[in-house]
């Protein structure tokens, strides 16, 4: 190629370097008065005439820095996503977006979303996320078309919203996040009775919730209870009773808790899936082999069990994963299970190995550490090595 063809492509690439530069960037996001781009930023020097050019939009990302929402968004009725963020009053929101279905409202600042309830009819995803002053969003209570909440860094919130007894809500998270909630009530999550359609929850950093609550709605069929945002507190589970109340639960996960040592029994229960990771005190799962059948068991950064030895008559469960159990010394009783189909174990060091010859009965078997490698595939080894 000619030394021009070089010259020209290294000119672009410089041009492109010198554009990158943070002293050549403008404001991360645009003012209205400089175009429309992504996120619009909406405040004091805007011409607000400007608007009106946004009335077509289907897609809106606002940081709107002005004591509320201004009167030039009124009836937007094109608007189907809107994701706002402001610390003004959010005052006739659903008069500026009747038809919105997706709404994140992000960075909120004052204690109440509004004083008078919201009469959105459309609106089915609702998310509030790092709005760490606020207590009440009893104003999307009559929103009845809601089907899918999420919460997420409301950690001053006093109670979740006493929704009409006609609502939709199917699936819902509520996560406190990384700030510690110090005067939690311990009842303010009761309205969630009042969910009758809800299928999916997930209850994070909520560290005041001692057990499975009472009082969820019995059309529950998938439970996430999880401290991710581990700092000082930790949530602590002292028993897990209140889940045979739940005859439609499929799928329960365990996530960066604190678990007591689990005395109950759980027949007539069935589940899916089982998910415990990073389970503190875990020192026995023999409750597990208690319900009526399980599909799937996950063990993950369990590294306080040492042994799993069920019961042979407790039979109950298909698969079993376990990852990272480092203290895991023993799993001999599983190999007389007629029911276990697949066994996967990885990276558990200290495991003691029985014979190949014991483990005949389960069809799949894949196992890797430090000292061994097994695989086995439609109950015939295609692999076995030891390493000394």
């Amino acid at each position: 190629m000619s030394q021009r063809y070089f010259f020209l492509l290294g000119c672009f690439f410089i041009t492109l370097f010198l554009k990158a530069q943070p002293g050549d960037q403008g404001p991360m996001f645009p003012n209205l008065n400089d175009g429309i781009g992504g996120v619009i930023i909406i405040d004091s020097t805007t011409n607000l005439s400007r608007i009106a050019l946004l009335k077509e939009h289907y897609n809106l990302d606002l940081v709107i820095r002005l004591p509320k929402i201004p009167k030039e968004f009124r009836n937007f009725i094109n608007a189907k996503s809107v994701k706002i963020f402001t610390t003004g009053s959010l005052s006739g929101l659903d008069v500026c977006f009747p038809n919105v279905e997706f709404l994140n409202i992000h960075g909120y600042s004052k204690k109440q979303l509004a004083k008078k309830k919201f009469t959105f009819n459309s609106l089915q995803t609702l998310y509030v996320m790092n709005s760490e002053k606020l207590e009440n969003m009893d104003a999307f209570s009559n929103c009845v078309a809601i089907e899918k909440i999420k919460i997420r860094g409301t950690p001053n919130l006093t109670r979740f919203p006493k929704f009409h007894k006609k609502n939709r809500i199917k699936e819902l998270e509520i996560d406190h996040g990384i700030t510690f909630r110090k005067n939690d009530a311990k009842n303010y999550l009761k309205t969630l009775k009042r969910l009758s359609k809800l299928g999916n929850l997930t209850l994070a950093n909520i560290y005041t919730i001692t057990e499975i609550p009472a009082y969820l709605p019995k059309s529950i069929q998938s439970l996430e209870i999880n401290s991710w945002a581990l700092h000082d507190h930790i949530t602590k589970i002292e028993n897990l009773t209140h889940l045979k109340k739940y005859k439609n639960l499929k799928y329960l996960k365990l996530y960066k808790i604190d678990l007591a040592s689990v005395e109950d029994d759980f027949s007539g229960l069935s589940l899916e899936r089982l998910h415990l990771n990073t389970v503190y005190n875990l020192k026995d799962v023999s409750w597990i082999f208690t319900f009526d059948a399980i599909d799937y068991v996950e063990l993950r950064n369990c590294n306080e069990l040492q042994m799993i030895n069920p019961d042979w008559n407790a039979d109950v469960v298909s698969k079993i994963d376990i990852n990272r159990a480092d203290n895991l010394t023993c799993i001999d009783s599983l190999f007389n299970l007629n029911n276990l189909k697949s066994l996967e174990v990885r990276y558990c060091g200290k495991l003691a190995l029985p014979s190949t010859d014991v483990m005949y009965k389960t069809p799949y078997i894949m196992m890797a550490g430090v000292r061994y490698h097994l695989y086995k595939k439609n109950g015939i080894w295609e692999k076995i090595e030891y390493y000394y």
